[in-house]
């Protein structure tokens, strides 16, 4: 252990702070940022990453010069040690959630497993190369620093342990091979000098500490994934934070649902005699799509049951990711409110819904005799897997492990079985996967959102055909057709590509139309839920509500009534975001595990481009434990159990 490597790690981490920096100036995602918060997003930065430079000097430092000369032996198990604890508190949930998103998820997991082990293994072998020629420090001072700015150019903002330790590993390949110019210089500097350019990287650390950065500094902070200083910093405040009591508020909403009685159904029916309802939830179909009749000539039939229907135009779904949002939808309760466990033999250890004892809409719906039909796209909304429960007919059409139907696999069983319905009531349910990205089937040239376009005109046409079914089987007459997404999907907004990584408007938002023979078409501006599509189906086949859910009934709009509905719009997704829009518009957000938060005027701001959570002061604080009581007073309960976020 040579003293030039403690002044070699301080340099390092001074360039670290510099790469942050230009990526910082080069990548700012809030419009409305004035100048006082892009200089605090600076300051913070460079300050965490020289405090981290400081501490790997001092640390080094200390070792050289009380242990370096008569433990020098223990340094390889010190080292392992360090790296092992690292390893283990940056990775594991990072790993997991990669690991998931690869084809050959067995496979996959053994790969990024012997990827990070050999990057331990070379972090540690030049942390113990005694010597290096001129070329070898050449060599390992560029690797580290394309390490570095490398760094922020993959998994942008999301995996935020594997940044971490991806910036750790760079920092010490930088360390190693600036060592021996570090050796040259240190040489003619005198002690004052080096003091001072210690100082100089500890002091705004000092700084940072004493005063810590404001809510909206703090979510910037956050936002750049690979800056590993902040993470680390992230794991500390996580540590430190003291556990603060959930406020106590008003109205029922805010109370356990259980033990709560069943809502009884609409009266009179809505439907006459053997009802039809057809639920065709669409992958990724964000609100603004239909909006509009800016894209009639591509999605004509979507575009004609959103004239012809009830369009609920503030719809959001649950949470932005399929698998959650299905869940919240089937059982009208949201992530933190079921009972997630590891299911075994799916190729993963993905934890579902499967042990969960919620019911499911179908399954009430099958107890009262309805015939309840599956057409299969996805396995995780097969019975097994507890999202969706209780369908008495399943078709899985071509649906493998590397195979997802398509709109046109899913379209011809669907039309096939309303042709051959010989009556009685009749509840059927598919979700379209041609617009999950990266929109397979779909010709590569142009642009992503032209793509996505053309991928949801391959669902338009087979929904099309759906009605088409409708009117020749003589059904239209008894039929509610109700088609909306999972989630919405982002292009670009906030800085984000695709969909679950956060729960701006753009991915929770989505169309909800239902088309209902003799009413009027209309649009309907009250904030609504996917957790309000169990409660109205059974609602329209006169079957009651279960108490426990946190949905309503949406059948009154489709009288033409204007309800108020009481319960606010909460979202969750399984990645510690939880969300809550109020009826006066603001939207609260919080990360539980990067301890943000954030609030913005809906009313004013609908881009979410300025968060006010720092301008509202004591009214900002009351409004963030309206959220977090709501999830408080609704999270499942059971001796050592803990919803078991992932990434």
């Amino acid at each position: 252990m040579r003293p030039a490597l403690a002044d070699a790690g301080l340099v390092a981490w001074i360039a670290a702070g510099c790469v942050n920096a230009a990526v910082i100036a080069g990548g700012w995602q809030e419009p409305a940022a004035g100048a006082s918060l892009r200089a605090a997003h600076h300051f913070y930065d460079a300050a965490y990453s020289f405090g981290l430079g400081a501490l790997w000097w001092c640390g080094l430092a200390a070792w050289q010069r009380w242990a370096g000369r008569r433990y020098r032996s223990l340094a390889p198990a010190a080292l392992a040690v360090l790296w092992g604890a690292l390893a283990l508190a940056l990775l594991p949930g990072d790993l997991s959630g990669l690991a998931e998103k690869l084809p050959d998820v067995g496979r996959a997991r053994w790969r990024l497993a012997v990827l990070v082990d050999g990057a331990v293994v070379l972090a540690l072998v030049l942390s113990l190369v005694p010597r290096m020629g001129r070329r070898t420090r050449f060599v390992w001072a560029g690797a580290g620093l394309a390490l570095l700015v490398g760094n922020h150019l993959v998994l942008e903002n999301d995996y935020e342990g594997l940044h971490a330790f991806g910036g750790l590993v760079a920092g010490a390949l930088l360390t190693r091979g600036l060592a021996p110019f570090a050796a040259e210089i240190a040489g003619r500097l005198v002690r004052p000098a080096r003091i001072g350019m210690l100082a100089l990287a500890g002091l705004p650390a000092v700084a940072a500490a004493a005063l810590p950065p404001s809510a909206r500094t703090w979510t910037a902070l956050t936002d750049t994934a690979s800056s590993p200083a902040v993470t680390l910093v992230v794991l500390f405040r996580s540590l430190v934070a003291e556990a603060r009591g959930a406020q106590r508020a008003a109205g029922e909403w805010y109370r356990s649902r259980a033990g709560r009685p069943d809502v009884a159904p609409s009266s009179p029916p809505l439907l006459g005699h053997d009802p039809v309802v057809l639920l065709l939830t669409i992958e990724a179909l964000r609100a603004d799509v239909l909006a509009t009749d800016k894209h009639e000539a591509r999605l004509p039939n979507l575009t004609a049951l959103a004239r012809m229907g009830v369009h609920f135009t503030q719809a959001r779904t649950t949470a932005p990711q399929t698998l959650v949002s299905m869940a919240g939808l089937f059982a009208s309760r949201y992530y933190s409110q079921l009972y997630w466990t590891t299911k075994s033999g799916w190729s993963t250890d993905r934890v579902f819904p499967h042990e969960d004892r919620t019911p499911r809409f179908p399954e009430l719906l099958a107890r009262a005799g309805v015939r309840t039909v599956l057409v299969a796209s996805q396995v995780e909304l097969l019975e097994e897997y507890g999202a969706a429960r209780g369908f008495t007919e399943v078709n899985n059409v071509r649906m493998s492990a590397g195979h997802v139907p398509t709109a046109r696999e899913l379209g011809a069983p669907i039309v096939a079985r309303l042709l051959a319905h010989e009556g009685g009531p009749l509840f059927l349910y598919t979700h379209f996967m041609d617009s999950h990205s990266p929109y397979k089937g779909v010709a590569k040239r142009g642009k992503p959102f032209d793509r996505y376009l053309r991928a949801l005109a391959r669902v338009d046409a087979q929904i099309g055909k759906i009605w088409a079914a409708l009117r020749e089987r003589g059904l239209e007459g008894r039929t509610v057709l109700m088609v909306t997404g999972d989630h919405g999907e982002a292009f670009g907004e906030h800085g984000r590509k695709f969909h679950a990584t956060t729960l701006y408007e753009e991915l929770v938002r989505v169309p909800l139309v239902v088309v209902c023979p003799g009413l009027a078409p209309r649009k309907v501006g009250e904030p609504v839920s996917l957790v309000d599509i169990a409660p109205t189906v059974l609602d329209l086949f006169g079957r009651p509500t279960p108490g426990l859910f946190m949905g309503q009934s949406l059948v009154p709009f489709l009288r033409g009534q204007d309800p108020r509905l009481a319960r606010p719009i909460a979202l969750e997704s399984g990645r510690h975001l939880q969300a809550l829009v109020l009826r006066d518009g603001t939207k609260l957000i919080r990360n539980r595990k990067k301890l943000t938060e954030e609030i913005y005027d809906l009313s004013r701001d609908p881009a979410e481009s300025r968060n006010l959570i720092d301008s509202l002061g004591p009214e900002g604080k009351r409004k963030m434990g309206l959220l977090a009581a709501f999830f408080a007073a609704h999270a499942y309960k059971r001796p050592g159990y803990e919803a078991p976020y992932r990434r």
